[in-house]
């Protein structure tokens, strides 16, 4: 493969993953196509998402827009939902962040089951 796609942000166990699946998709313009798919297949079945739903996304992220967290929230049919968004977080909320971020959003997984389970 060419030159790799680098991913702001992202840890370097999470690049390497990237690179693989850049290297099996072929090239960004493919990858690009490959997303997009994903995502229509994601907004076609989203409404019908009625279990309870968290959803975990750091706002400084420079993999993902949080807003395409946000629209999930939105779109998701569940009466049982959270967003939490965590500023100064990254891609991997539980990767490379400082130790209190990753115990945090572990206390609002654990918190959040506890309150399902």
């Amino acid at each position: 493969m060419g030159n790799p796609v680098k991913f702001p942000g992202v840890s370097k166990e999470l690049q390497k993953i990237l690179d693989a699946d850049m290297e099996q998709v072929g090239h960004r313009r493919q990858a690009r196509e490959a997303f997009k798919d994903i995502q229509l297949s994601i907004d076609h079945v989203l409404f019908k998402v009625s279990l309870p739903l968290l959803i975990l996304h750091g706002k400084a992220d420079k993999v993902t827009d949080p807003s395409v967290s946000k629209a999930l929230y939105e779109k998701a049919r569940s009466p049982d939902k959270k967003l939490n968004l965590y500023d100064d977080a990254y891609h991997a909320l539980l990767e490379g962040e400082p130790d209190e971020m990753i115990l945090r959003v572990f206390g609002d997984i654990i918190s959040w089951l506890d309150a399902h389970c």
